[in-house]
This record gives structure tokens, C-alpha cells and sequence, in this order.
């Protein structure tokens, strides 16, 4: 779970443009611009085990579309 909270921080992260605030904060300036949301969004995983599994419940309540590349693509979650 610790892993997949990673998975949803690095998402906002960048998704809110967190360095691009910090310069900002540290040159004491006022860039406006708009912030763009998650929901809408995709999100892929290669692989869909324990870790992108719980990363994509996590993803879900941001609203975010899930996709998944598995090496055997018979196999299907109900996650």
C-alpha cells in the first residue's frame, strides 16, 4: 500500500506542476496559470500485480481511467 500511495504522490506531483509552485515560492513570484485535474485522465500499468492493483484503486478515486498491459492478456482482474 505504502507503494502505491507513491504511485498516486508522483502522479500529483506532476500533475499540479509542484516544482514550477516551488521555484515560484522561492523567487517570491506569482505565476498564474491553471492546474490541471486527474480525473479524465488515464493511467497505465505494465503488469498488474499486488502493487498496480492497489495503485489503480487508488487511481479510481482520483477518477482516473485505468489500463493494463499484461504478458498474458487472457487473464482478466476484477480489480
Amino acid at each position: 500500500e505504502s507503494l502505491a500511495e507513491y504511485v498516486m504522490a508522483s502522479a500529483l506531483h506532476f500533475n499540479k506542476q509542484i516544482p514550477r509552485c516551488q521555484s515560484n515560492l522561492a523567487e517570491k513570484r506569482w505565476d498564474r496559470f491553471t492546474m490541471a485535474t486527474l480525473r479524465g485522465r488515464k493511467m497505465g500499468f505494465v503488469g498488474f500485480g499486488d502493487i498496480a492493483q492497489c495503485s489503480a484503486g487508488l487511481a479510481r478515486a482520483f477518477g482516473l481511467e485505468i489500463g493494463v498491459l499484461r504478458r498474458d492478456p487472457s487473464k482478466r482482474s476484477e480489480s
